[in-house]
């Protein structure tokens, strides 16, 4: 499988929108309209950006990062893949994507949070050389308290 890094365009939108849908349960997402999810992702933030990963030529994956603006660290705010597409090596892309991205633009690290129970997503980060910094409870997209889990990588 190709996989390529795009930046989000208008006609992402809707891909964004099912994939978050479908992952919501793992995410603990609410969920967002069509229209919500336009205003946001199009919207102008010199602090983000938004990545399609693309394999063999057709969405796969969200990527979102922030942070970018007079910070040390970048952070990886959402990765997101397509569940028939999990397990393929997607994820490992997006955030050596990311970490390139960081890189290139002079941060010194990149970090994520993830919840506990992700072990999918936890386990990817792990391997890729993530070191977990941090476990404490947050809230998460659906206004829960759950224990979450900070990692960092040194670029």
């Amino acid at each position: 499988m190709r996989f390529e890094s795009v930046s989000l365009q208008e006609e992402h939108v809707a891909f964004v929108h099912d994939v978050m849908h479908e992952n919501r349960n793992v995410l603990y997402s609410g969920d967002i309209s069509l229209a919500e999810w336009q205003a946001c992702l199009l919207a102008e933030d010199s602090d983000e950006a938004h990545f399609i990963i693309l394999a063999n030529g057709n969405p796969a994956a969200w990527l979102k990062l922030n942070g970018l603006i007079g910070t040390e660290t970048a952070w990886i705010s959402m990765l997101v893949v397509q569940t028939s597409l999990q397990r393929c090596g997607i994820g490992s892309f997006a955030v050596c994507f990311a970490e390139e991205f960081a890189q290139m633009r002079g941060f010194g690290a990149i970090s994520i949070k993830t919840t506990a129970d992700n072990a999918a997503a936890l386990n990817c980060y792990v391997k890729l050389g993530y070191n977990i910094i941090e476990k404490a409870p947050s809230t998460f997209g659906d206004g829960v308290k759950r224990q979450g889990v900070t990692l960092q990588k040194r670029l």
